[in-house]
């Protein structure tokens, strides 16, 4: 897959965001993290606009342990999209490079920004766990496993419990 999308590169002769942004997360998954982190920031530099691409690469450098320039990218992220779970990755970070913060505030602050359970996709269902996990709300713990119980029972899908990277909607 990532020679198709390497050779698919060099065919359009231009760089593309969708591409290099998920040859990031398949480089990611086989366990190049250097490889994953180039392709994240060519794909959050071929376009100001999409905050997708930085947000991966500020998960990436996260788990690297390179929480400064985390940091740095989540911020760009959000300068480029305004998203709840922008924030709660923003807010772990913070954490680990230990900011003086109100965590459980914040927290709970992110979490007033999310839709309804209901609605949210898998993705967006997890960091809304993992923001009601920084606020430790047995309340919000409990809708969070009555939603997980009626998405099982709908045969929908159930968060994983991992933060695994977005993929961007193609225009391809």
């Amino acid at each position: 897959a990532i020679t198709y999308l390497k050779n698919y590169q060099r065919k359009v002769g231009e760089p593309n965001t969708w591409v290099l942004n998920l040859q990031a997360i398949y480089e990611e998954r086989r366990g190049n993290n250097k490889a994953a982190i180039e392709c994240y920031e060519a794909a959050a530099n071929v376009d100001d606009i999409n905050g997708v691409p930085c947000f991966n690469l500020a998960l990436a450098m996260m788990k690297s342990d390179d929480c400064q320039n985390a940091l740095v990218w989540v911020n760009k992220a959000l300068n480029r999209e305004d998203d709840a779970p922008f924030k709660v990755l923003r807010l772990q970070i913070q954490k680990k490079l230990g900011y003086e913060l109100d965590y459980i505030a914040e927290a709970k602050k992110i979490i007033g920004e999310f839709n309804k359970l209901e609605v949210l996709d898998n993705w967006e269902f997890y960091w809304y766990e993992t923001a009601s996990n920084i606020v430790g709300d047995d309340t919000v713990k409990q809708k969070i496993e009555d939603e997980k119980t009626r998405r099982r029972n709908l045969d929908e899908p159930v968060s994983t419990g991992t933060n695994l990277p977005i993929i961007i909607e193609s225009t391809l």
